[in-house]
């Protein structure tokens, strides 16, 4: 893995640059350092590098100039790659904690389901009432669920879910393991979508609607859709628990 910056190559480019830049100063005193007389046209121009007037402290202080700029570039490098090696650490325990805490949440955050959908007092004096039941299957308590309960019957076709807006409209609190239920009154004597009807599968009821909660996470809103529809009896409409999941319109976040 290639862990070197843009500026680290221009860090890397200015030091060549420094070091061509002191060895070419250092050359030309080399050549222009014959002091014995004056500049010769016809004398070759490497001449002063072996003349006697350099001193020996002058030639120590030249290599040492490019030692110390070698080990400068060298020591630049490792500061760059120590850097960037410690740049991919850091990197790489953000991802892990990362990953440690969307686990955690997962594994600790509420969960609401449907456990049960009822039809109740079917034939009686009563109103006929459909009640579905859900639960909190998570660790942790579901903040202000509200459960959004409608019951639909069609002729033909399906029954779709509808959006809905926002409101203000405050629930309650499920702890881990509790659950609740909402009802909601039915009319069964409609000429239309009434006893008869629903026997003969000339209609059918739908119980479709969205529960809506916030974990103690609170990092979105969660929901869970669901949507059923009514298997009555062959004789009658009963007293039942018979409702079976539809294929389309159940899902959670």
């Amino acid at each position: 893995m290639n862990m070197r910056s843009s500026s680290g190559r221009r860090d890397e480019g200015a030091l060549i640059a420094l070091g061509i830049a002191l060895a070419a100063i250092v050359i030309c005193t080399w050549i222009y350092s014959d002091k014995s007389g004056p500049l010769d046209p016809m004398k070759p121009v490497y001449w002063g590098l072996f003349t006697l007037s350099d001193t020996l402290a002058q030639w120590i202080v030249a290599l040492f100039t490019i030692a110390a700029t070698l080990v400068s570039y060298y020591a630049v490098r490792l500061i760059r790659a120590t850097l960037d090696a410690n740049t991919a650490a850091v990197n790489v325990a953000r991802a892990a904690n990362t990953i440690a805490e969307e686990a955690a949440e997962k594994q600790l955050r509420a969960y609401v389901h449907v456990v049960s959908v009822d039809l109740e007092h079917a034939n009686d004096e009563y109103a006929p009432t459909i009640t579905v039941k859900y639960k909190n299957f998570g660790q942790t308590p579901a903040r202000n669920v509200i459960n959004h309960l409608a019951v639909s019957f069609v002729l033909i076709g399906d029954a779709k879910h509808r959006e809905r807006e926002e409101t203000n409209e405050r629930g309650y609190d499920l702890g881990p393991g509790q659950d609740s239920s909402t009802s909601t009154h039915v009319s069964l004597d409609n000429s239309l979508f009434g006893r008869e009807m629903l026997v003969k599968k000339a209609a059918k009821m739908y119980v479709l609607g969205t529960i809506e909660y916030k974990d103690v996470f609170g990092r979105e809103n969660r929901y869970t859709r669901y949507k059923l529809h009514l298997h009555p009896d062959p004789e009658a409409v009963v007293d039942t628990d018979a409702f079976i999941v539809c294929p389309d319109g159940n899902d959670a976040n």
